[in-house]
């Protein structure tokens, strides 16, 4: 239930943050605001996610920086939802990689909804996408020293996934 109220919380204030930015500047700058504002959104949920959802499948894989080393693999889970998380032996922080939302009705700041939203709907919210892959529409994330993205996937031409990808280095 704390996870719903969170969202829930956050969304409104996204809502009128975005409301605010779209009054004072419907330029390309603005778009930069949506952007990190849904990105930051993802990082929020994730959270949220990591701390309410339910554990399920963990595997195993090499240690990126140590081969001697092992990371478990864990993915979270809500209704709709999906998290990635990565467990390092020498951390206490799990390290947040990936998130899923396909929940239909979801709906996401700047009045974006799984579902119903159209690939118009997103790009009159978000400006023009990064790169297009088929019915799929990236935006890049906002690290520096690696890549990372989000991407909203169609079918129909209706949302029906959004999934952030974040660096694990």
């Amino acid at each position: 239930m704390r996870i719903l109220t969170y969202i829930a919380i956050t969304l409104l204030l996204f809502a009128s943050v975005s409301k605010c930015v779209a009054a004072a500047d419907p330029s390309k700058e603005a778009f930069r605001d949506y952007r990190a504002a849904l990105y930051g959104f993802g990082e929020g949920l994730g959270r949220g996610v990591l701390l309410t959802g339910k554990s399920g499948s963990i595997r195993t894989e090499a240690n990126a920086h140590d081969l001697g080393k092992t990371d478990k693999i864990e993915l979270i889970t809500l209704p709709g939802v999906e998290l990635r998380v990565r467990r390092i032996p020498t951390s206490e922080v799990p390290v947040i990689e990936h998130l899923i939302v396909k929940r239909t009705g979801f709906v996401l700041p700047l009045e974006l909804r799984v579902g119903s939203s159209t690939q118009k709907d997103v790009e009159d919210t978000l400006g023009r996408p990064d790169k297009v892959q088929g019915a799929t529409f990236f935006y890049d994330g906002l690290a520096e020293s690696c890549s990372d993205n989000y991407s909203f996937h169609f079918e129909h031409k209706s949302l029906v996934r959004i999934e952030w990808h974040w660096c694990a280095d």
